[in-house]
């Protein structure tokens, strides 16, 4: 009884922050995925392929059903022709109580993925590396050679917890501002370098073109929505990522007033509220909205759903432009199962997946949403779509929410954005909101 009490009180807790990240990447695109299970037995009832096995199963791998799909299918088969040792690959929609349901129920009866994805930091949504450590699911990373090289690094904070490392983070995303330049040429418009010019840019797109939406805003998915804010909050001045209190704090209060500047420009399409990625696609790829405030994962879903779309990356600016920053988003991660029947085999995955030849080969497949965590410091290595952000490659800053101590506060960040587009949230509001939920 003691263990079934143990599970009741982590699945609450869990299930309670799990309405954040249901995106992709954002979390990159798990929105709308059509799997849910973990296991190839499941993928495969419901017809999709998946990567066969060269021999007997040795380890399961489970990842996101749609931003880690492509990757780990390229991954498994040179793993497997170079080490011999048999994946079984499962695919799952992150984010969504059902998976988080399932992960805890697998994981408290022992029958869980030897390697699964989960959330890293422990700010973030069910299911993250803080609650899964806490309760001793996860194997220590520290004395691996990915382990050892995370350490004093832009993602140490993301993959650590009380000082010891639990995820191998190989992906990370950039956040920008995802434009149409195909509607940019048509009216002669330059993306924005300052604030400025970025309230600018709206007043000018709302005269030439009234019919169109100047910023695609998915409110309604509140991990879209607590991402960008955050990124307004990065760009303040007094920022230092280590807040622990919102409503007198002047960094969150201005920069979720920079949302309301937006807001009251009618920068955003009118169901942003209610809106998700797959809307921002949808705008996107019509021609229907010029720009998209959002990290990079969004620039590969428009270009998954139309090869053709003439979207560009450019940064997205401060008020003064010595603040500008980017802001990191925690991408492409595994976690090894601390009760995994072959942990030699796990460990030899890892280091695979983190190494030069298996990150490349996962990320290229990924469609280059992510770089690895080597190319962060080597600029001349970003995919060409990232050009325009090479000189900002010295002010990268990892998202705020990856050490607060829970996510009660991301997703009072995350329903307050969209309690402010739908009008019916102050900045007040989400400020006391936040600070309420602070911890919890």
């Amino acid at each position: 009884m003691k263990g079934f009490e143990k599970m009741k009180k982590v699945l609450a807790v869990l299930l309670a922050a799990t309405m954040l990240f249901g995106m992709a990447s954002c979390s990159s695109g798990n929105e709308g995925s059509s799997q849910s299970g973990s296991s190839t037995d499941s993928a495969a009832q419901s017809g999709e392929s998946t990567p066969e096995s060269s021999g007997d199963v040795k380890i399961k791998v489970t990842t996101s059903a749609n931003s880690g799909r492509p990757g780990l299918e390229a991954v498994v088969p040179l793993f497997e022709e170079e080490t011999g040792i048999g994946v079984e690959a499962g695919f799952a929609d992150l984010g969504t109580s059902t998976f988080t349901a399932e992960l805890m129920t697998q994981l408290q009866a022992g029958s869980a993925p030897d390697i699964f994805t989960a959330y890293v930091g422990t700010g973030t949504s069910s299911p993250n590396i803080g609650t899964l450590a806490g309760e001793g699911y996860l194997m220590d990373l520290s004395d691996t050679e990915y382990g050892k090289s995370v350490i004093g690094s832009a993602v140490e904070d993301c993959v650590s917890v009380d000082g010891k490392i639990y995820s191998a983070l190989f992906g990370i995303q950039f956040c920008c501002i995802i434009y149409n330049e195909d509607l940019f040429e048509q009216y002669d418009l330059t993306p924005a370098a300052t604030w400025d010019e970025l309230i600018a840019l709206v007043g000018k797109i709302r005269e030439v073109a009234p019919d169109k939406i100047p910023i695609s805003f998915g409110g309604g998915n509140t991990s879209i929505a607590m991402i960008v804010a955050s990124m307004f909050a990065c760009n303040q001045p007094g920022y230092t990522g280590k807040e622990d209190s919102f409503k007198d704090s002047q960094v969150w209060k201005d920069g979720l007033n920079m949302i309301q500047e937006l807001i009251d420009a009618g920068a955003y399409n009118t169901s942003a509220s209610t809106d998700g990625s797959n809307e921002i696609v949808s705008q996107m790829t019509a021609g229907d909205a010029f720009m998209v405030i959002d990290c990079s994962s969004r620039y590969t879903g428009i270009k998954k759903a139309d090869p053709e779309c003439p979207v560009g990356i450019s940064v997205f600016p401060a008020k003064d432009t010595k603040d500008t920053k980017i802001m990191l988003w925690p991408g492409t991660n595994l976690n090894v199962n601390a009760n995994a029947s072959n942990p030699e085999q796990c460990l030899e995955f890892i280091s695979y997946v983190t190494g030069s030849e298996g990150s490349s080969a996962w990320l290229e497949a990924a469609g280059g949403s992510e770089i690895s965590v080597a190319q962060l410091s080597d600029k001349e290595t970003w995919p060409e779509h990232f050009a325009q952000l090479k000189s900002y490659d010295k002010t990268v800053t990892m998202i705020p929410v990856v050490t607060w101590p829970s996510s009660g506060s991301a997703n009072a960040l995350g329903e307050g954005v969209a309690g402010m587009l739908a009008g019916v949230k102050s900045v007040d509001d989400v400020l006391s909101d936040m600070d309420a939920n602070w911890g919890k």
